[in-house]
């Protein structure tokens, strides 16, 4: 794996920022950089925003919250939408489970696209029964993903188009 604060410009990329060992973004060095540095800060401060969204949307088995942070053909929001309906239809409800990211790399495709790869980490968590009866413990863990940001013409706000699996091609 490489480290976090190895650059590399992905294809058809505009640009390529990439994160400190603690996931913040270096500092601009000119006006143009300046510029870029805030909409990366941006976008990544948006896709934190989307994870707690979804964090929200899991633990109230809200599904209905998720169509405001995700694209209309995300694969997410479905997937989503199913899991949490399983819960309310056995009338489960979810312990734990906290996401966050680690973002290793920013790059901007185009004005309206963004792609984010981060270390995406989830705390472990309990399905639960009513009187806390436990149905099924997952276990924490961290993968490495990239996640597609869109802002569609109709939006003001960045949406999540895709998450997929993430290979950084160091091995």
């Amino acid at each position: 794996m490489r480290p976090a604060s190895a650059t590399r410009q992905l294809p058809a990329a505009g640009c390529c920022c990439t994160a400190a060992s603690d996931g913040r973004l270096s500092g601009p060095r000119d006006r143009e950089t300046a510029h870029h540095a805030w909409w990366c800060r941006a976008v990544i401060g948006r896709l934190r925003e989307i994870l707690e969204i979804r964090d929200q949307a899991f633990r109230n088995r809200s599904p209905e919250i998720l169509n405001d942070v995700y694209t209309e053909d995300c694969p997410c929001l479905e997937g989503d939408k199913n899991a949490i309906q399983e819960l309310l239809d056995n009338d489960y409800h979810i312990v734990g489970g906290a996401t966050s990211v680690r973002i290793r790399e920013v790059n901007q495709v185009s004005e309206r696209l963004w792609l984010v790869v981060a270390d995406f980490r989830s705390a472990s968590l309990r399905i639960e029964a009513e009187g806390n009866r436990l149905v099924r413990e997952e276990p924490g863990g961290s993968d490495l993903f990239q996640f597609a940001l869109s802002k569609p013409s109709e939006s003001t706000e960045w949406l999540l188009g895709r998450a997929t699996a993430y290979r950084d091609g160091s091995g």
